[in-house]
């Protein structure tokens, strides 16, 4: 059940949300993107009054009851919405914002830092690569999809270099997944940024794990192996971020949840047999992994590729040279 799910002593969040989710409709307030800003300084302004009137109670009721006065005070009208954010100035929730455009990331992080607030996470992100020096400075936790985009406007801008630049800025990079089924493979998701921007496989594996304990502070007691932890742990075949690796076993808090020996399948016994044992995982080094390609060619002239493997798809591999004349491949093999 989801209410046996819920920890109550974990840190409390409250959802904001930026750009075209708050903006898109035309009938109310606020429909532009500055508006989005106005409506932030406002909410906030009137939680620190809103917390202004209850500190003056409380004081004045602690001097009513420390004198002979008995006359009854009236304490200020309760708000819950107000209570929420006046809870956030006084840092006892936190922020986690919905996301795209790099502006509107720079104009929450502004808003906040004027108010000594620390946002604790920014979600979706997608441009968070373009001021990821910004986000880092700020203290905020990155959410984000390893290799989404274009699916709404603000995500034109996405790319698959996301994740690494805002780690290697010094930002803690969580991959999420947004998806009921995305959410089954997450760990072949936190390889992605090893490809796209050479993330360290350690650092890639955190994002699933670690990071993501940090993220919705729980980091004291899940999201890494070390005694005094909630035993939650994925039993793999082979290397996590491995893509022909699977997991074998899950348990959560010790108990055994999942079992691919008793599960069912429909793999017949001799593929199950094949996949016991998948190819180890070898990352090249971080000389091949940064070698770049470089080279200038006349355009009415023609070249040889040469020193590379060359996978034709419709024969063998060969490590050879290929020619190429006037825009068409002229001869390929070993022997040119």
């Amino acid at each position: 059940k989801a209410s046996e799910q819920i920890l109550a002593d974990a840190p409390q969040g409250v959802k904001f949300a930026l750009g075209e989710n708050v903006k898109f409709r035309t009938t109310r307030f606020p429909n532009t993107r500055m508006g989005v800003e106005a409506t932030l300084n406002r909410a906030f302004l009137e939680a620190i009054d809103y917390r202004r009137r209850w500190q003056q109670y409380e004081k004045t009721r602690a001097a009513s009851d420390a004198s002979t006065d008995s006359r009854p005070l009236l304490a200020p009208r309760r708000d819950l919405r107000l209570e929420a954010l006046a809870d956030i100035v006084n840092h006892q929730k936190f922020i986690h914002s919905h996301c795209y455009r790099a502006d509107e990331i720079l104009m929450l992080l502004r808003v906040a830092s004027n108010l000594g607030i620390r946002v604790w996470s920014l979600q979706h992100v997608l441009e968070g690569y373009k001021i990821a020096p910004e986000i880092a400075a700020h203290g905020a936790s990155c959410g984000t999809f390893s290799d989404w985009w274009a699916y709404k406007v603000e995500a034109y801008d996405a790319i698959p270099h996301n994740a690494a630049l805002l780690s290697e800025a010094g930002a803690d990079v969580v991959i999420k997944s947004d998806d009921s089924e995305l959410i089954r493979h997450l760990y072949q998701e936190a390889a992605k940024p090893i490809r796209y921007g050479n993330m360290p496989a350690e650092k890639a594996l955190a994002t699933i794990t670690f990071n993501a304990a940090r993220q919705l502070g729980l980091h004291e007691r899940i999201g890494s192996i070390e005694p005094g932890k909630d035993a939650d742990l994925a039993i793999f075949n082979a290397h996590p971020l491995n893509s022909f690796a699977r997991c074998e076993t899950t348990l959560i808090e010790g108990e055994i949840y999942f079992s691919r020996q008793t599960h069912p399948t429909a793999m017949s016994v001799a593929s199950r047999r094949r996949t016991v044992t998948p190819p180890s995982l070898a990352l090249p080094s971080a000389e091949l992994r940064t070698r770049t390609l470089e080279w200038a060619v006349a355009d009415s002239q023609g070249y040889a590729l040469v020193g590379g493997t060359l996978h034709p798809i419709t024969s063998p591999p060969v490590r050879g040279t290929l020619l190429i004349e006037k825009g068409k491949i002229t001869a390929i093999g070993a022997d040119i």
